[in-house]
């Protein structure tokens, strides 16, 4: 049997679309449609309030792009949608994947000959959808269906409550009681707003981790089980959980699991100023910021070819001077021969590596602390750590007394209410310390 000409398998497939959005989604864009896909199908066309929390990188989006672009295609005009995101950048993120479908060469005809702005895409049969932005004016608007597409961008009480406010306070009045409402992403906290949409009976809530309570994949073409545990060590613990198992974080729920702590510990290491052939060796700086306050800690870490890492030797103490602390950075520099030594600096603390890169030849990196690198920091040193990449000296009292210590800061070490990491109801010194020497390496 021959093929059909090219200009009838477009009308054909065309109108086999247009009362089948499977097929428009398989035979003409190309995607796959799993079996969990096809659920979220159901609930689009059985629904009209649909909340999908899914796993990262399991086709949210892309369903929701080509779910935007046949209700554009083939709903009777006029029809018009917006799509919201966390903010307006990532908003055209979506416009502009949403543009890309229409170069289709079934679709490019929808597309005017003067084109179009990526924010206000209005198509030849009249049909439109506008982008906006949590946060953004959408008064005066009154469109058929509202997408909302990972509205969550930052783990903070205060971001979280602001969607939350702007979902009930302007969103909802937007909408129209006929017209449909898409909420898609991946959860952030106990109290974030798809929490609180899983409460209102007026939502259809559904979830989707990537692995199920038998470990088994959602979506295993794409994500086997290994491919899903080599994510897991990539990214750590807390954000696999949050991100892929669609486990909201609990404020105060310390970063580092006692198990792996635990499993840090090493009876035949104990803390011993001295350095060892073959190995490199990095020191992390955590300064006190007022002699009577914090304590300043330095921190070094062995490191072998394989990149396993030893704690070998901490200093730490309150009152310490300016001159005391330089004194002390310069004589471990001259056991250790230090590979790097990063110091957390800020206005007071910058004339230290000053003075260091003065009197004594080290590579003294400065370490700027803001919010976000504080994060990288210590998450990379909670995945470290959960690789079984560093261990602790267990193997005599004074190192089972030190390291007993660490541990109960890396314990008391969690992300705050305010969505900041740092130690609650404890000193944190020992762990920005660690954090830094890790950062080092």
């Amino acid at each position: 049997m021959e093929a059909a000409p090219l200009d009838l398998q477009e009308a054909m497939d065309m109108k086999l679309s247009a009362n089948s959005f499977p097929y428009f989604f398989q035979q003409v864009l190309g995607f796959d449609f799993p079996s969990y896909i096809q659920e979220w199908h159901g609930l689009m066309n059985s629904t009209q309030r649909t909340v999908i929390i899914c796993s990262r990188d399991h086709g949210k989006s892309v369903f929701m792009h080509s779910w935007v672009v046949w209700n554009l295609v083939f709903q009777e005009p006029p029809y018009q949608m917006l799509y919201i995101s966390s903010n307006q950048k990532q908003t055209l993120v979506h416009m502009r994947d949403i543009d890309k479908m229409f170069a289709h060469p079934y679709l490019k005809k929808y597309k005017p000959a003067r084109g179009w702005a990526i924010g206000n895409i209005t198509l030849t049969n009249g049909n439109q959808i506008l982008e906006r932005s949590v946060g953004s004016q959408i008064r005066g608007l009154h469109p058929q269906e509202i997408v909302i597409d990972d509205p969550l961008k930052e783990f903070s009480m205060t971001a979280i409550q602001k969607v939350t406010d702007w979902f009930y306070g302007d969103m909802i009045p937007t909408l129209h009681h006929t017209a449909s409402l898409r909420v898609i992403g991946t959860p952030f906290s106990y109290t974030d707003i798809y929490q609180q949409l899983a409460e209102n009976e007026a939502y259809t809530v559904r979830t989707y981790p990537c692995l199920n309570s038998l470990n088994e994949p959602l979506w295993p073409d794409r994500w086997n089980y290994d491919a899903l545990m080599a994510r897991k060590a990539e990214i750590g613990t807390l954000k696999f959980t949050r991100e892929y198992m669609c486990v909201p974080i609990s404020t105060g729920t310390s970063l580092f699991n006692p198990e792996y702590l635990d499993s840090a510990k090493n009876k035949d290491l104990i803390l011993k100023p001295m350095r060892r052939e073959g190995f490199k060796y990095f020191v992390g700086v955590d300064p006190a910021i007022s002699t009577d306050g914090d304590y300043n800690v330095i921190t070094v870490l062995e490191m072998d070819e394989n990149e396993n890492k030893r704690l070998v030797y901490i200093d730490r103490a309150k009152n310490v001077q300016f001159r005391e602390n330089i004194q002390k950075v310069k004589i471990i520099g001259q056991l250790f021969r230090p590979e790097v030594i990063l110091f957390e600096t800020n206005t007071f603390a910058k004339s230290f590596t000053q003075e260091l890169r003065q009197v004594a030849d080290l590579n003294v990196h400065d370490f700027n602390t803001t919010r976000k690198k504080k994060q990288e920091i210590i998450l990379n040193l909670q995945m470290t750590l959960e690789n079984s990449k560093m261990s602790f000296p267990y193997g005599n009292e004074e190192s089972r007394r030190v390291t007993s210590t660490l541990i109960e800061e890396l314990s008391m070490f969690a992300i705050t209410e305010r969505g900041k990491f740092e130690g609650i109801g404890a000193h944190d010194d020992m762990v920005m310390s660690l954090a830094l020497a890790n950062a080092a390496t």
